[in-house]
């Protein structure tokens, strides 16, 4: 239980490697319960790793991640799960040979009360129709943006009060993401899920986000509230593509703006 004043979600000073990389060095951030925050930055920056790490599929090398008042870096994924992180990872990957529905119920694998779960398939079908239309369907069978809306309903499926979805966007055609982003936001208003979003489509995250943070380098370059990143003409012209990409925001990194459309 969050108590008042308490953030959701704290992280501080996180440091996360992959042999002798140094991947994140002195991240910090922090979510408030309920709310939405974005996490910018090009490939490379750290922002897979960072949620990796929140979700324990990497263990920090220094720092403390705190989930409602409760230190939980270093833990086994499972456990890190069973407090209600799920972790929505780039890639989609849906169990290919089993169906849509049975992906569905996997990500309630966690949960007791047979109720509840039906409850909350009616209610992730109301959110991606789609899905129950494609109910009995390989999910190995459906297009990318029909994957995508699987593994966030597989992620919503678990009832989490955090949920972590890297690049919800990538490789989408502009329909599907406005799509998408539509029902992340809806998620978050109606169901009061606290939702960290990875992306490099800055316009679309920073749309739907009280707060965002940009990565360069494995540090934190910038952190401000949304609207203060949606009007900064430097961000912009690295993130909107609206010219061509400047010298970085002070730590390093080239953007790379290019964006497979697949439906």
């Amino acid at each position: 239980m969050v108590r008042a004043g308490e953030p959701l979600l704290s992280v501080r000073d996180l440091a996360v490697g992959y042999g002798p990389t140094e991947a994140l060095r002195g991240v910090s951030l922090e979510l408030a319960a309920g709310s939405v925050i974005a996490v910018l930055g090009a490939n490379g920056a750290g922002k897979s790793t960072l949620l990796r790490a929140i979700a324990g599929a990497l263990r920090p090398r220094a720092g403390t991640i705190i989930l409602a008042g409760r230190e939980i870096q270093g833990r086994e994924p499972h456990r890190i799960a069973a407090l209600g992180v799920a972790h929505v990872p780039e890639g989609r990957e849906p169990f290919s040979d089993l169906t849509v529905r049975e992906n569905l119920l996997l990500g309630a694998y966690l949960r007791r009360g047979r109720a509840a779960v039906r409850e909350d398939l009616a209610l992730v079908e109301r959110y991606f129709p789609i899905l129950a239309e494609r109910a009995r369907l390989p999910a190995g069978r459906l297009s990318g943006g029909e994957q995508q809306m699987l593994a966030i309903a597989r992620g919503l499926m678990a009832r989490p009060r955090l949920l972590l979805l890297d690049e919800p966007s990538l490789g989408l055609a502009p329909r599907l993401i406005d799509q998408i982003y539509e029902i992340i936001d809806r998620i978050h208003r109606e169901q009061g899920v606290g939702i960290v979003v990875v992306e490099q489509s800055a316009a679309r995250a920073l749309a739907i986000a009280r707060y965002g943070y940009v990565l360069e380098g494995g540090r934190i370059a910038r952190a401000s509230d949304a609207a203060a990143l949606r009007d900064d003409p430097r961000l912009a012209a690295l993130y909107f593509g609206t010219m061509p990409s400047p010298r970085p925001l002070g730590v390093g990194g080239v953007v790379d703006s290019r964006n497979r459309e697949t439906e």
